[in-house]
């Protein structure tokens, strides 16, 4: 009769151990989907139209874009951070981790070489000529600029 009761105990707590261990792997899921989700979400966050500023503000415009994209990227690490937990466990979810990882750093880093471009390219075409005045480009937009104000 102990024995019964001994083995049962064990296939009970047996039971309870697999349970507890099934969630897992679908809270991993859910987290990955937002991950995925707030990556998309941080790749198309986008400056706005650099043509018609003049040069001065241009840093400030790629500023604002980052700020945006680092806003989403800290979510992200957070996200990353919560499925480490749950991926401790479980070498599958631990190697798919680390892919995820990876694909979040090159995104990451594809969005900033491309916004770098695009600020470089912006900068060299409306740099000011030095001992020349003005820029042209600069006393244009600021004509404009005030015939829309009247």
């Amino acid at each position: 009769m102990k024995r019964l009761r001994i083995l049962m105990m064990l296939a009970l707590t047996l039971c309870i151990m697999v349970l507890a261990g099934c969630g897992e792997e679908e809270k991993y899921n859910t987290a990955k989907n937002e991950v995925l989700t707030l990556m998309d979400e941080a790749y198309k966050v986008e400056m706005k139209n650099l043509e018609p500023l003049p040069y001065n503000e241009l840093d400030k415009t790629y500023e604002e874009a980052f700020e945006k994209h680092k806003a989403v990227e800290d979510k992200i690490q957070v996200k990353l951070q919560e499925m480490e937990k749950l991926a401790l466990k479980e070498v599958k979810l631990n190697n798919d981790l680390i892919a995820l990882k990876n694909t979040v750093k090159e995104k990451d880093d594809e969005w900033l070489k491309i916004n770098n471009n695009i600020l470089s390219i912006q900068k060299m075409v409306k740099k000011p000529s030095p001992g020349l005045g003005e820029d042209p480009w600069d006393t244009l937009v600021k004509k404009r600029a005030e015939q829309r104000k009247q």
